[in-house]
């Protein structure tokens, strides 16, 4: 309970701030201490950031038009080539980030990549199932 005078009232609540402040710091000391040999706290180096960069917009165009092919009904002969440049450039990114930390495949970074993946395949998935039924209805 603080004192009921003034200066000793002042005097208790600085004595609070310093406590806390201390706190804080003991804190952010000892994050320092759990994250110093981490990783992912290191700064990447400029050629990793480029790379990074020029995979990640090239696997973002080639499936932009493998997927709006599938939703525009274009005939997978045409797309084969996107679709494999997709396959391409996100194998490379995922091979990258392993490289860049071995955590990576089960980050949420990861987990995304697994969900991207799993897009891919029913590409595979719907255009078989859409073929399957074309020739069972005798449409070409």
């Amino acid at each position: 309970m603080p004192p009921k005078s003034g200066a000793a009232f002042f005097l208790h609540r600085q004595n609070e701030f310093r406590s806390q402040v201390d706190s804080a710091q003991g804190i952010r000391k000892n994050m320092d201490n759990i994250n110093k040999g981490r990783t992912d706290n290191k700064k990447r180096s400029g050629w990793a950031k480029v790379v990074d960069i020029v995979l990640r917009s090239c696997h973002i165009g080639t499936s932009s038009v493998l997927f709006g092919g599938l939703v525009w009904a274009v005939p997978y002969s045409r797309l084969s080539t996107w679709h494999h440049l997709a396959i391409a450039t996100g194998s490379a990114l995922i091979i990258f980030n392993i490289f860049k930390c071995r955590h990576w495949p089960y980050q949420g970074r990861g987990v995304a990549a697994w969900l991207h993946i799993g897009l891919i395949w029913f590409v595979h998935v719907f255009w078989s199932a859409c073929n399957q039924s074309r020739n069972l209805i005798g449409a070409s």
